[in-house]
């Protein structure tokens, strides 16, 4: 699971139940911007593709669906998104999929399972760990992000308080 760097404070949000990390993925997807990837790691089951489909419709994106066979799905909205899982691949494989050039190319990159040679090559990114919760209930997970880069940083904080506005919640 990522664990935020020395001297970063991720921020945290709990979710209830799949309508609600929906809305959360809406409300944070509102600021991602091309070039910026968001890493994306849990158990399976805990509901990274569902946080995905809420950044993706805020995007203008519908009919999101998990990558985990088809590795890479691109995905064109108000941004070019790529939403990857490299659940099944070889740090080897990863490498191959150069997809640094998503990011150059203009695209957010939004990645489940993320390789941990991966954030080595990124500048920008946000790190997202999502976590059950079971003594708060059998649908509810712990949205943990923290940023990297100065951009991502800004981005994230924006985030932060356009969910807390909207949700009249702290985060924590």
């Amino acid at each position: 699971m990522g664990v935020a760097p020395e001297g970063m404070t991720p921020f945290h949000f709990v979710s209830h139940s799949e309508v609600e990390t929906i809305f959360m993925g809406t409300h944070i997807g509102a600021v991602l911007y091309p070039g910026l990837a968001v890493l994306l790691e849990g158990e399976l089951g805990t509901g990274k593709t569902t946080l995905v489909r809420g950044m993706a419709e805020s995007l203008g994106i519908s009919g999101v669906r998990s990558p985990s066979f088809t590795i890479i799905n691109e995905y064109e909205g108000r941004e070019r998104v790529a939403h990857v899982d490299l659940f099944r691949l070889s740090s080897d494989e990863v490498e191959m999929l150069g997809l640094e050039e998503y990011l150059d190319g203009g695209y957010i990159l939004l990645v489940e399972w993320p390789a941990p040679a991966l954030k080595e090559r990124l500048s920008e990114y946000w790190s997202v760990t999502i976590e059950f919760l079971p003594q708060e209930g059998e649908c509810a997970r712990r949205i943990s992000i923290y940023a990297c880069g100065e951009r991502a940083c800004e981005a994230l904080r924006n985030a932060c308080e356009r969910l807390c506005k909207v949700t009249k919640r702290q985060w924590r």
